[in-house]
């Protein structure tokens, strides 16, 4: 349960009107951090595998591309992700026209 405090505006004195349903969710627990389960278990050989962390560190082909002058992360991508399907298309023989690419999971298909 939140606590309000001073600091924190009014939702309902602001005219915000929050899902009650979302409203009652409990708040986000992020878990144990490595530090607390080592600390826990007495071992050195934890990997926060339940967080999306990734045992062996970032991939280097992903840490060049976010070092690249060509990152704009404050630009939209290409809604059709051309490059993508035609990496795909390449890569399976397909073509980029039988590529379905989708970030609303499958409300594209019928």
């Amino acid at each position: 349960m939140q606590v309000r405090t001073e600091q924190q505006p009014d939702p309902a004195a602001e005219g915000i009107r929050f899902n009650p349903n979302v409203a009652a969710l409990p708040a986000y627990n992020a878990g144990l951090s490595i530090a607390v389960a080592r600390s826990r278990s007495g071992r050195d050989d934890i990997a926060a595998l339940a967080s999306n962390e990734n045992l062996y560190g970032c991939s280097p082909v992903a840490l060049r591309a976010l070092a690249s002058p060509d990152l704009q992360p404050w630009r939209y991508s290409d809604p059709a992700c051309t490059q993508l399907r035609d990496a795909l298309a390449t890569a399976s023989g397909a073509n980029p026209e039988q590529i379905v690419m989708s970030m609303r999971r499958l409300k594209q298909l019928p």
